[in-house]
């Protein structure tokens, strides 16, 4: 066996632990000191051999030789120990002083701003406002009142009275030949009319001009309801500047003519004889 090959075996025993480390020196040594000799050889089984023989009392006599060193051409598979790394001792951080942070003073009532004083109004100034005041508000309730145009206006509450019974209707249906105050046919009860009044009948437009036709104000019939005398009525209200006369037109009707005096409660029937 080559001494190569012994000296691999003679590693891989003792990495296996089965020979210690003063046999695994020995017989490395004897193997360096053979070189290339025919003489024989000290074999692994040789070392086995020995390592059984010595047994305990090869651990304490045999030690290894520390100057014998292998050689680096003779024996390349085993790496040479590397030298620790010198260990940098560290240094202790120099301690550090606690910041202290500065402590504010709270404000007192003599570092705070000064409040501005709040400016009186002359005593004829008080007196004076309140009436303004008050003066300003009729002017508005009158201004309302006469609807802004410095014209005070007429309030207008008329009627539009269908007195032909024949084409008139209670709204709440009644047996044949009721007569008037019963059921829904009575005072107050709602009625409608029938053929030849189809314009005149709950919303029907009002409009209400002067001489020049100039239109002076508009509004709606009101739901017909029957009056004393089963006459079928329709209200409308509304309101009117003043004017020497009056035109009202409902529904599809021509215009009627009515005095100044007249307006604030015109009635208009329509069917009389």
């Amino acid at each position: 066996m080559a001494e190569g090959d012994e000296l691999v075996q003679l590693q891989r025993l003792h990495a296996e632990g089965m020979i210690t480390e003063a046999e695994f020196e020995l017989a490395r040594t004897q193997l360096h000191k053979r070189g290339s000799a025919d003489a024989e050889e000290p074999t692994v089984e040789t070392a086995e051999k020995t390592a059984e023989a010595s047994g305990d009392d090869a651990q304490t006599v045999a030690e290894p030789a520390p100057d014998v060193q292998p050689d680096a051409e003779q024996s390349p598979d085993v790496p040479a120990a590397a030298e620790p790394e010198p260990v940098a001792e560290s240094q202790p951080e120099p301690a550090t002083e606690p910041q202290i942070e500065p402590q504010t003073e709270p404000a007192t009532d003599a570092d705070a701003p000064s409040p501005r004083r709040r400016r009186q109004l002359p005593t004829w100034a008080m007196i004076t406002w309140p009436l303004v005041l008050a003066a300003g508000g009729i002017g508005l309730i009158v201004w309302a009142l006469v609807g802004g145009s410095g014209t005070a206006k007429t309030p207008v509450n008329g009627l539009i009275a269908i007195v032909d019974h024949q084409s008139v209707v209670p709204d709440q249906a009644v047996p044949d030949g009721s007569a008037f105050g019963t059921g829904g046919y009575a005072l107050g009860k709602p009625c409608h009319t029938l053929s030849g009044y189809p314009d005149i009948a709950t919303g029907a437009p009002v409009v209400i001009t002067d001489a020049a036709e100039k239109t002076l104000a508009r509004t709606n019939l009101r739901a017909g309801v029957f009056d004393v005398n089963a006459d079928c009525v329709f209200g409308f209200v509304t309101s009117v500047p003043k004017s020497d006369t009056y035109q009202i037109k409902v529904g599809q009707r021509d215009a009627v003519t009515y005095p100044a005096a007249a307006i604030t409660h015109p009635q208009l029937s329509l069917g009389g004889s």
